[in-house]
């Protein structure tokens, strides 16, 4: 690669690109994660409640 052609400063700032690019994907990661989970948990709570078939809330609901 063409690193000894670059200077110091441009290859410290190519440096935190690719460092703040790695950082971005992997909070991007974590919070797809952390939406699908949230989503689970309500589809969960959702199907604790109420009847899949006849969408009628059940005893858990009802009391």
């Amino acid at each position: 690669m063409y690193l000894h052609v670059l200077s110091s400063e441009s290859i410290d700032s190519l440096g935190q690109y690719y460092f703040a690019n790695l950082v971005s994907i992997i909070v991007l990661y974590y919070a797809q994660h952390v939406f699908k989970t949230y989503a689970d948990l309500e589809m969960f709570k959702k199907h604790a409640y109420y009847d899949s078939l006849t969408r009628i809330a059940n005893r858990l609901r009802i009391r």
